[in-house]
């Protein structure tokens, strides 16, 4: 029989007392679970800027290629139709 809810289990002959600080089971300590979230937002925040740098260098491809492109286009109509 599984049962979590410690108001029950509490009356178990198998319910076990941890004496120890940390406890035992699926506890977490409050230290525990702040390691857990901030490396958690530090994956999270690492994959923004990661997406973020590949956007700005996708931009800045498109961006020099129009550039390019206009370049030339100008310098075909003001060479008077020959590159």
């Amino acid at each position: 029989m599984h049962l979590t809810n410690y108001a029950i289990n509490k009356h178990s002959d198998n319910y076990l007392v941890c004496p120890q600080e940390g406890g035992c089971g699926g506890k977490w300590t409050l230290r525990q679970l702040r390691c857990v979230v901030l490396i958690f937002v530090f994956v999270c925040v690492l994959f923004c800027v990661r997406v973020l740098f590949r956007v700005c260098v996708l931009f800045l491809c498109v961006y020099c290629f129009v550039y390019v492109c206009v370049v030339l286009f100008v310098l075909f109509l003001v060479g008077g139709g020959y590159l």
